[in-house]
């Protein structure tokens, strides 16, 4: 491959200055083309065109990994408000053979007239008319929110994929996303998500803190705000799989109109107190009174919310996932994820460790005392050495405590075995990388 071209899966792009092209989101792009694979075989659209949009396109890259990779037939429509990125586009697409349309004149039209007219200028790549197999682009030069705000129930398909938030583009995604869509959206911001909590109540409308739980607290404060905007348009929300990596979250959402959908996915929604150290109850639980101070450290609880306390993942979308890679990365991601519980946060158990004054206890200890209990216990993708449980805080420090006085109190259990001898490759998994990073397989 000659240095002036950049090559992802089947696809390439020329190097360039005109438009932003990352590195650290292959992995991201990969999720995304099987997502919307295993997304379309399992909706029950009728109509014979789909259309998918990617808002914000830049290189063209995921757009035409869409063109090449997805399976049903469907329109691509690609975007981008900058000139100098639409050039770019156009660029490789023809270097791809790609056939497309250059759209102009539809800020104030339905796009549903452009699928109908031949006109546009139609360009190809030297062999294209002859590329039957790969699916229609249409190439858009416009800002993506006026572009959804005039096609109204209009797309199956939405990617988000902003630098920054998302939220400026909600509520046009859930104006023009039809019954039954899958909207894909991305966070790059997670240092708001995390961490900072007046900037994250302005960008997302959620009051958080930093906690060791902070990449599915981030995961939980976006669906929370995708969730709370949906209902404003009559939708409601349906996650299907939810990512916190490295620098950002990915989610993975079916849009559902009906009012019964908009009432379960606001009643997921609820406020807790939460300290630093990790412990948190949630707002309105009948059965205690609330202090304002944590029975653990004693530290302050803040209020923090609305959070989804809901599920982040939809089982049956998972199984359609696998066998669709063979990144090893991926696929660890998502083993863990399948295996993941759906209770609220996780604990780090170095952090409860370190604030007992303790040295750190065998995972496999842990997590056996756990399961002869009869509580849950899992990994999580989140964050390495977690696990998440149904357990208290309380019973976690009292177990941990009880193992230090006495090492031989705890019998080891045979799925607790088995669970942590399964060769998740957590360095893989919780690779951490930069904006910019090249990624690991």
């Amino acid at each position: 491959m000659d240095e002036n071209f950049i090559k992802e899966n089947s696809s390439v792009i020329k190097k360039t200055d005109k438009a932003f092209y990352n590195p650290a989101q292959e992995i991201n792009r990969d999720i995304s083309v099987m997502a919307i694979n295993a997304f379309l075989e399992l909706s029950k659209f009728k109509e014979s065109n789909l259309c998918i949009f990617e808002c914000m396109s830049a290189t063209g890259l995921r757009g035409i990994r869409y063109a090449k990779e997805i399976t049903p037939k469907c329109t691509i429509f690609m975007n981008d408000i900058d000139r100098d990125a639409v050039d770019t586009i156009k660029d490789n697409l023809r270097i791809n053979e790609i056939e497309f349309n250059a759209v102009n004149d539809h800020r104030n039209r339905c796009l549903i007239e452009k699928l109908e007219e031949s006109t546009g200028e139609r360009q190809y790549g030297s062999s294209c008319a002859k590329r039957g197999d790969l699916n229609r682009v249409l190439l858009l030069n416009s800002d993506c929110n006026a572009i959804m705000a005039n096609n109204n129930l209009f797309f199956h398909v939405i990617d988000v994929d902003p630098f920054g938030h998302f939220t400026k583009n909600l509520p046009f995604v859930f104006k023009s996303i039809k019954g039954n869509g899958l909207v894909c959206l991305t966070a790059t911001d997670t240092a708001v998500l995390c961490t900072n909590r007046s900037k994250c109540a302005r960008k997302y409308d959620v009051l958080i803190r930093k906690v060791p739980y902070y990449g599915e607290m981030a995961l939980r404060a976006a669906l929370s705000t995708a969730a709370r905007v949906a209902a404003l348009y009559d939708c409601g929300i349906v996650p299907l799989l939810s990512l916190s990596v490295d620098f950002y979250v990915r989610l993975f959402v079916r849009v559902e109109r009906r009012t019964s959908a908009v009432k379960a996915s606001l009643s997921e929604c609820a406020h807790y107190f939460v300290c630093g150290c990790g412990y948190m109850i949630e707002y309105g639980t009948k059965s205690t009174e609330i202090s304002l101070l944590c029975p653990i450290c004693h530290g302050k609880l803040l209020l923090c919310g609305p959070l989804w306390k809901g599920k982040l993942k939809n089982p049956e979308f998972l199984d359609k996932l696998n066998n669709r890679t063979e990144s090893k990365r991926i696929t660890e991601i998502l083993r863990l994820i399948e295996q993941e519980n759906d209770c609220f946060g996780f604990y780090h158990i170095p952090t409860v460790c370190s604030l007992l004054k303790k040295e750190c206890i065998p995972m496999v200890k842990l997590v056996s005392e756990l399961l002869n209990r009869g509580n849950m216990v899992s990994f999580t993708h989140c964050r390495a050495n977690s696990i998440k449980s149904d357990c208290s805080y309380h019973e976690l420090v009292e177990i941990i405590r009880s193992y230090f006085e006495n090492k031989d109190f705890i019998v080891e259990n045979r799925l607790a075995i088995e669970i942590c001898g399964k060769k998740y490759n957590r360095e893989v998994v919780h690779d951490n990388m930069g904006p910019l990073s090249k990624p690991h397989k």
